[in-house]
């Protein structure tokens, strides 16, 4: 599993990167103002996703059906249904959602994003049948076709373009790029059919993750939606780029790590002692590499910053450790979160969720009193640290993980501890060279308490070393 996992993290770090750089060279060529309109486009994906989110991809890795070929060509339907719905919605609401972003003549560009989920909804499940086996070689083929081709469309459509039109070019060249590499690589013919009993089982699986769908949106994105409503241009452009950098690296460790425990849980559900092996491997390899995030964004977020957009950006550097500290915490999230999904609870994802829509409301209010965008952002992170708990005590009271939880309670102690310190530095309430030292040593004795994760790389590197598989 560690080699698997290696390579899950060095190809999605160099399609991150990818993506990364791309969003870097886009806000630098159109400059502040012009990338705050560019993430609207952005923005609205997010949301016809995540309220549309039924979890299809998932429930291929999860049902044991998830092999059989009409199984996943009814999935395939249910996609571009779902695709088609969104698209006709997108469309029909452009001139509306151009007006709540303050940009009323620009309903024209929000009509041409409504191709997007329509491309999103064609991508082969052969990619998410493959993952049943951990294989990932399709998943990161397609991803890296995806940013190679919108990177290498960005320069030409920057010349003919040079606005935050070229947001849409390439996220249209990304989708038609992967796209292509899921149907020329996939190992079976696409196909598409009817099953109303598949269709009425991934409905069940997933009606609480599109439930969740319209809470995640807030959870995501919903402080951004904030500061595109009732802040500028400016201002939305420093909180994406912010965003963006916080996003990136978070995103990646937790798809990673997803791919990775999902599928390994799934496959103990009905075995009791190896579910919770793989469940306490799992909450202790999110605690410590959450942790670790969080500590780089607060000591180096600002300065990578300043370093990567330019000047022009430097004023959200306390906003890039603060929605560092958010993501991370929300990747934290993820190890209780495939463990109930693994088990077919759904359910307590939209619990979770639902507890960090409060920060929602919060947020908003802080924006028509006149609070700073740096106020809204903690709301969030405020949201993201009640839903982790929520998220910890329904694996502890309703998949029997309390036993577990209640042995690592030193360690979670520590990790409070740490995490409340690095929140103050990030808003400004300490800082200095001793509270970094303090942050670091905090971190280390968490890793030192970690026993089933160093238990389990020491196991790995040994069979590495005597080439075993």
């Amino acid at each position: 599993m560690l080699k698997t996992a290696l390579l899950l993290a060095g190809s999605s770090g160099v399609v991150s990167a990818m993506r990364f750089g791309r969003n870097v060279l886009l806000a630098r060529l159109i400059g502040v103002e012009d990338y705050g309109i560019a993430s609207t486009f952005a923005l609205i994906m997010a949301l016809v996703e995540m309220l549309s989110d039924l979890g299809l991809g998932r429930f291929v890795v999860h049902d044991r059906e998830g092999d059989n070929p009409g199984f996943v060509a009814a999935i395939q339907a249910l996609e571009i249904l779902r695709g088609a719905v969104l698209a006709t919605l997108v469309f029909a609401f452009a001139d509306p959602v151009a007006a709540f972003f303050g940009h009323p003549g620009l309903g024209w560009a929000y009509r041409i994003v409504a191709v997007m989920p329509l491309l999103i909804a064609m991508v082969h499940l052969d990619i998410m049948r493959q993952q049943r086996a951990m294989r990932f070689g399709l998943m990161v083929k397609a991803d890296f076709a995806g940013q190679a081709a919108s990177l290498a469309a960005l320069w030409p459509l920057g010349l003919w373009l040079g606005d935050f039109r070229v947001m849409i070019g390439v996220m249209i060249v990304e989708s038609l790029a992967r796209i292509g590499t899921t149907h020329f690589l996939a190992e079976r013919p696409y196909r598409i059919s009817w099953d109303g009993a598949v269709v009425i089982r991934a409905l069940r699986f997933g009606w609480p993750l599109l439930a969740g769908g319209m809470l995640t949106f807030a959870v995501m994105q919903g402080e951004r939606l904030i500061v595109a409503n009732q802040f500028t241009a400016i201002d939305l452009g420093l909180f994406s780029a912010a965003l963006t950098l916080a996003m990136s690296p978070t995103l990646v460790a937790q798809r990673v790590i997803n791919s990775m425990f999902l599928p390994l849980l799934a496959r103990e559900r009905d075995n009791e002692l190896g579910f919770l092996r793989k469940a306490e491997l799992s909450l202790e390899t999110l605690l410590a590499g959450g942790l670790g995030l969080m500590l780089l964004y607060v000591l180096a977020g600002p300065g990578a910053l300043r370093l990567a957009y330019g000047a022009e950006f430097a004023a959200g550097g306390q906003l890039a450790a603060i929605l560092g500290i958010t993501f991370s915490l929300r990747m934290v999230r993820s190890a209780p979160t495939n463990i109930s999904i693994a088990k077919g609870r759904t359910i307590n994802l939209l619990i979770a969720n639902t507890v960090r829509l409060v920060s929602f409301p919060v947020g908003y209010m802080i924006a028509l009193r006149g609070g700073s965008v740096e106020a809204i952002a903690l709301t969030g992170l405020a949201g993201e640290a009640a839903s982790l708990l929520i998220a910890y005590l329904l694996v502890a009271l309703r998949e029997g993980l309390g036993p577990v939880l209640a042995r690592r309670a030193p360690t979670y102690g520590i990790a409070l501890v740490l995490a409340l310190l690095l929140v103050a530095m990030a808003a400004g309430l300490t800082a200095g060279p001793l509270p970094a030292i303090a942050a670091v040593l905090l971190f280390l004795v968490v890793l030192a308490l970690s026993a089933r994760l160093r238990g389990y790389l020491a196991t790995e590197l040994r069979r590495r070393r005597k080439g075993l598989p």
